[in-house]
This record gives C-alpha cells, structure tokens and sequence, in this order.
C-alpha cells in the first residue's frame, strides 16, 4: 500500500487542565497515528498520550525546558475504529494539539530516524537527520512556539503544512520520501519566536515477496 494521509486535524483544550481528551473516529486498523503536543511554554511540563483501544504512546521525540514544551508521539498498528485519545501533563496548562493519521507504514518499530532543533528567530529548523534505512519513508516536521504568530506556519523545503492551531503556536508538516538521505523539517514564522522544531521519519510497509516453492523443478522450453 501507498504511504496516503487519512485524516488529520487540530484541537485545543480550555486552559488550567492536566488532561485532556479527544477523538479520532474512523480510524483504520493498521495505520500510524501521529500526536504533536504543544503546552503553555514557561513551566517544565512532561506530556503523556494514550487511548483506551492501543494504551500508551511512543514519545518519539520532545523538547522539555522552561521555555519550549514540544512532544511528538505516535502509535503504528493502530486498533481501528474511534479512538479517545488522552493528553496528561505533570500540572495545569492549555494543550495544543496537532494529529493526522497515515496508512502504508510498518505496523510495529515504524520510526527510522528523527532530529530536535530549537532556538529564537523567525525561521525552524530540526537539524539534520541521520541518514533514512530505507527509500520509501514519510518524513513528519512539528514545530512549536512561544508566542502566537501573525499568520499561518509556511513549511518550507519540500513538506507540505499539515495542520496548525488556530493561535497558531504549533504546526504539523510532511514529505513522503522516495530516497534515502537526512532529513529535515524547516517552518518560517510571522516574526522572531522561540521555538522548538522536530523532525521523525517513518518506515513504509513493503509488499510480501512470493517465495518460490521449495523442490519444484521449473523447466524453460525452448
């Protein structure tokens, strides 16, 4: 199968909660679902993401300080059907969050490579990357700032913008790669922020090898 995005879309909570839940519905069995998770920057705050039907989130990569709070999770062979997802943080604050959902990815170890940058300017960028393992890969960027910005994220080298808050103070990006290479997710920003930017790719799924069927005698004709 095709790496394809499914579905994907954005919500905030109301501000001063620890948890907050969302839905996905209509998810399909065996696709990967991708969480990005943005909190009141200023405080250290760890986030969680779970939901009842495939239990905990890998924390692919994430941004912990006192003034950039960046999570990207996310859960291969997914369950199907509609989830309730659940987003936990150590103490209150406002959860901004960006999901989408792909198919044609490994249903299990599905992240390859994946790379943080964070600083203050008006452009984002992960860094590099290791090199991919394999050509046929979809490479995710997640951006997250401190301040709101004027207009809309513009992702940049080749992704295309996903989702964004409607602040925006995070975005979600992609690329489905063809080849292998390092890979990384730039944004440019309405103005100079502090920011946090991340870049993950993930293994597409390849189809089955027909294996020949062990002694069998084929004979060519001339």
């Amino acid at each position: 199968m095709a790496i394809t995005e499914l579905q994907s879309n954005n919500v905030t909570s109301g501000s001063g909660v620890s948890s907050f839940n969302f839905n996905i519905t209509g998810s399909t069995a065996g696709s990967l679902i991708i969480v990005g998770v943005h909190n009141n920057f200023g405080s250290t705050l760890a986030n969680t993401c779970s939901d009842g039907a495939n239990g905990s989130y890998n924390k692919d990569n994430e941004s912990l300080s006192a003034s950039r709070n960046l999570d990207l999770f996310t859960f291969p062979g997914n369950a199907g059907g509609t989830l309730t997802v659940t987003v936990g943080a150590a103490s209150s604050t406002t959860f901004r969050i960006v999901w989408a959902e792909w198919a044609g990815i490994v249903t299990s170890s599905a992240l390859d490579q994946t790379q943080l940058g964070a600083s203050v300017s008006s452009s984002a960028s992960s860094g590099a990357s290791n090199v991919t393992t394999q050509a046929s890969e979809l490479a995710i960027g997640l951006v997250g700032t401190v301040a709101s910005n004027t207009g809309n994220f513009v992702a940049t080298g080749g992704y295309t913008l996903d989702q964004e808050d409607s602040s925006p103070r995070i975005g979600l990006s992609y690329l489905i790669l063809s080849s292998t290479g390092a890979q990384t997710a730039t944004f440019t920003l309405s103005a100079s922020n502090t920011w946090a930017c991340i870049v993950a790719t993930y293994k597409a799924a390849t189809s089955g090898a027909v294996s020949p069927q062990c002694g069998r005698t084929i004979y060519v004709l001339p």
